[in-house]
């Protein structure tokens, strides 16, 4: 009998895992993973968005009022 431990581990026999268990996994990690990207959407990407959105609206009402494009501030 070997006395390694990695020697031992390698002679015993693995029961295969439940036919559910990658069903369920998916689920959990397609929930959370929605609801991480659904989070991100609405905390980083649209408010980026608005803001761009109205600075576009606010260039093109000045351009409308004093017929000049105002400069893009750095």
């Amino acid at each position: 009998m070997p006395t390694d431990l990695l020697e031992q581990l390698a002679r015993l026999d693995v029961p295969p895992t439940p036919v559910a268990f990658d069903d369920d996994l998916h689920e959990r990690l397609n929930r959370s993973l929605t609801a991480q990207h659904v989070v991100d959407l609405g905390l980083r990407a649209l408010p980026v968005a608005a803001i761009e959105f109205v600075r576009a609206v606010c260039g093109l009402v000045s351009l409308t009022v004093a017929g000049k494009f105002p400069e893009r501030k750095k």
